[in-house]
């Protein structure tokens, strides 16, 4: 049988790195970039917790922090370009 990558529609042989995903097979290779803005992501998200968790202005609001909404935005500008590297076939 043979496996089409669900990211990019080539063959993936056998003895090709590839992982699994819900809709099917992808080459590693696809993927690399969707982790890679993953981990942007994450270090974003954990970057504005630790800092509504130890900031006394994020306390009763997140919001009307100034850092905190520099972080917030950070993390949301990271989360859209990982959804976006979901989205776009690969190249």
């Amino acid at each position: 049988m043979l496996n089409l990558c669900v990211q990019c529609g080539e063959p993936i042989e056998v003895r090709e790195f590839s992982d699994v995903l819900p809709g099917g097979v992808v080459h590693r290779r696809c993927t690399e970039p969707a982790r890679a803005a993953e981990a942007v992501e994450r270090a974003a998200w954990r970057a504005y917790l630790s800092h509504v968790g130890t900031c006394d202005d994020c306390l009763p609001e997140p919001i009307g922090c100034p850092e905190g909404k520099r972080l917030r935005r950070e993390w949301k500008t990271a989360d859209r370009a990982h959804f976006a590297t979901l989205e776009q076939p690969a190249p």
